[in-house]
């Protein structure tokens, strides 16, 4: 299983993530694979052609906002939110709190059949769940 981060998520995390996450598995950010003018739709196709990649971004209002979400899931593939709480935290509480989770998350991406989408909270806030 790899994981792409979007542009949510500092390009530094995807880099820091990767090293601890190597050789089973890959992480990248989404400027690193595809460029820093990638648009959702690249972002999109991408997903479509490299089916053992889940996407992670930052639950932005997508949950709370029901055709967001739809259209989310409509892309098809693996794709984990974290939950906006995550936004309160500096890049360093970022890498290290997304580490934490990084096994949990790896499992649940490997055991859901996609397409699905998973929403993360921060370790000991709650347990990793589907919400389309």
């Amino acid at each position: 299983m790899n994981l792409l981060l979007d542009a949510s998520l500092p390009p530094r995390i995807a880099r820091a993530l990767h090293q601890l996450s190597t050789p089973a598995h890959r992480v990248d950010h989404v400027r690193d694979a595809l460029g820093n003018d990638a648009s959702d739709q690249h972002v999109a196709d991408f997903l479509r052609d490299h089916d053992t990649t889940a996407l992670v971004g930052i639950d932005l209002g997508i949950t709370e906002t029901p055709h967001r979400l739809e259209a989310l899931a409509a892309l098809g593939g693996r794709i984990a939110l974290l939950h906006h709480d995550w936004l309160t935290l500096p890049p360093w509480d970022q890498a290290w709190q997304l580490a934490a989770v990084l096994p949990a998350l790896f499992r649940k991406l490997e055991r859901t059949p996609p397409p699905f989408v998973l929403l993360t909270p921060r370790p000991v806030q709650g347990r990793i769940r589907k919400v389309a």
